[in-house]
C-alpha cells in the first residue's frame, strides 16, 4: 500500500479545516448528522451534513488532529456518538490504543484522553470500537484480540469511566473470535452486534436497562434472518429508526441488509443492499444511525470516497431510499476514508 504523509498528503492549513460554519440548505432541514472518519493517511476527519426533506448539504472536512484536540497517533478505528448535544468520539490508535475527545456545542474540541490510563482500566490487543448514548451516559464496546475479548465501559456525566468488564463473564454465549462490534440504544437498553469468522457468524444481544445490566444470551442472527449468505461477515453497523433495530453487515464487501422487530425479537429476511437501492461497488466499512423514521448509512466505497444513504419509514408496503450519492467537498488533495462513524444529533 502507498505510503502517505501524515500531514503533508493533506496540504492544508490548521484554519482551513477548523471550520465550522455551515451552508444553509436550499430546502427545509430535518436534522444534523455527523461523519467521523479515519483519512488514509491515518488522519481524523470531521463533517457534518444538514439534512434536508430533498436534499443534503455537508461542511468540508475538517481534520480533527490539526485542532485543540491534538494528535492521538494513528488513528485504525473509529467510534462516535451525541450526548446531550455534544459529539463524543473515541478512537483505537497504534497500537491499538484508546483515545477520547469531545466535540463542544460550540463547535471546539478537548483534547484526547487516554481512556485506558482512567479507572476504566488498561486492555491489550484493542482491535475494533463501538459506542452508543444511553440517556445522559456513553456505552463503549471494545473488542480485543490479544486474547479475543468483547469488552463493556460506561461514561458517566461526571466524565468518570467504569471498570471494563469482559462480557464473556456475564454472557457464556459472548462470541469467542469475535472481530468487530457495532452498537445501538433503543430505550435504555444497548444492542450490540458482533461479527465472527468462525462458521459466519454475526451475533446480537441486549444489554438490559436493569440496575444490575444484565445481558441476554447472544442469539444467531444469520440463522434468525433465514436467507443471511454463507459468507464471512467483515465490519457490521447498526441503528435503531421507526421502532426497529436495523443491521447492516458487510460479507466479501458485499453490504447485506436486515432488521430486528421490537416486538417479538424476530428478523426479517436478510436481504442484499444492492438489490434494494444501487450500491457504489464494494464497501470497505459501514456505519449506521438513525433519527426518528429515517435511517442513514454510509461507508467508504472502492473508490476511497465516502457514500451515503438515508432509508424512510415504509409506507404501505415500500421501502423508499434516497441514495447512495458520494459526500463532498473535500478538503485539498484530500486522500480518502477507510473507516467510518456516524452520529446524529
Amino acid at each position: 500500500m502507498r505510503k502517505f504523509s501524515r500531514r503533508s498528503a493533506i496540504g492544508l492549513t490548521s484554519a482551513a479545516v477548523v471550520s465550522t460554519l455551515m451552508p444553509k440548505p436550499a430546502n427545509s432541514a430535518v436534522g444534523n448528522v455527523h461523519a467521523v472518519m479515519r483519512g488514509m493517511d491515518g488522519e481524523l476527519y470531521h463533517a457534518i451534513g444538514v439534512l434536508g426533506a430533498r436534499a443534503d448539504s455537508w461542511s468540508a472536512f475538517g481534520d480533527v488532529t490539526a485542532t485543540s484536540a491534538g494528535d492521538p497517533g494513528a488513528v485504525r478505528d473509529v467510534a462516535a456518538a451525541v450526548v446531550n448535544g455534544e459529539l463524543h468520539v473515541v478512537v483505537m490508535t497504534d497500537p491499538g490504543g484508546l483515545m477520547h475527545t469531545i466535540r463542544h456545542a460550540h463547535g471546539g474540541w478537548s483534547p484526547f484522553r487516554d481512556v485506558k490510563t482512567t479507572n476504566a482500566g488498561h486492555l491489550y490487543g484493542v482491535w475494533a470500537v463501538s459506542m452508543a448514548a444511553i440517556g445522559n451516559e456513553l456505552h463503549l464496546v471494545v473488542v480485543t484480540i490479544d486474547p479475543f475479548g468483547l469488552h463493556h465501559t460506561i461514561r458517566y456525566p461526571d466524565g468518570g469511566w467504569s471498570r471494563f468488564d469482559n462480557v464473556r463473564n456475564a454472557v457464556a454465549s459472548t462470541p469467542k473470535l469475535p472481530t468487530d462490534v457495532a452498537v445501538a440504544s433503543a430505550g435504555r437498553e444497548l444492542h450490540v452486534l458482533v461479527t465472527e469468522p468462525t462458521n459466519f457468524g454475526l451475533w446480537h444481544a441486549i444489554r438490559r436497562a436493569d440496575a444490575a445490566g444484565t445481558w441476554t444470551e447472544f442469539g444467531d442472527v444469520q440463522a434468525a434472518s433465514q436467507n443471511y449468505p454463507q459468507r464471512e461477515p467483515l465490519r457490521v453497523g447498526c441503528a435503531v429508526a421507526d421502532g426497529r433495530l436495523y443491521v447492516v453487515a458487510l460479507t466479501d464487501l458485499s453490504p447485506i441488509y436486515t432488521s430486528r422487530d421490537p416486538v417479538d425479537g424476530s428478523w426479517e429476511k436478510a436481504r442484499g443492499l444492492a438489490a434494494i437501492v444501487p450500491v457504489p461497488g464494494s464497501f470497505f466499512d459501514i456505519s449506521a444511525t438513525g433519527s426518528g423514521e429515517r435511517l442513514h448509512l454510509a461507508g467508504p466505497a472502492s473508490d476511497w470516497r465516502l457514500w451515503f444513504a438515508h432509508r424512510y419509514k415504509p409506507i404501505s408496503g415500500t421501502e423508499p431510499w434516497r441514495g447512495f450519492y458520494a459526500v463532498q467537498p473535500y478538503p485539498g488533495n484530500f486522500v480518502g476514508v477507510s473507516r467510518v462513524s456516524l452520529a446524529v444529533e
